[in-house]
């Protein structure tokens, strides 16, 4: 896991609350946002301490995709988190 994306998931593992649904919302700030399905899974996994390598290959069996397409979008999608909630 590339360094920014550790601190990505260490700041929205402190401050945001996640929901079942999808549901994230920052509390100090007031912020919310609604993730898709795929991005719940993976923020569960990662939430329970999942690393990124072992949340990508999951997802990539999961979904029968190259791990090197989910990493990518899975490292967008966290970095979009990190500026949405910033």
């Amino acid at each position: 896991m590339s360094r920014s994306v550790d601190n990505v998931t260490t700041t929205l593992f402190e401050h945001i609350a996640i929901s079942e649904t999808g549901f994230l919302f920052d509390p100090r700030t007031g912020q919310s946002f609604l993730a898709n399905e795929t991005a719940i899974e993976a923020l569960k996994a990662l939430r329970s301490g999942c690393d990124l390598p072992t949340t990508v290959a999951q997802l990539a069996e999961k979904y029968e995709a190259a791990p090197e397409t989910i990493s990518a979008g899975l490292e967008g999608f966290l970095r979009q988190l990190a500026r949405y909630f910033a």
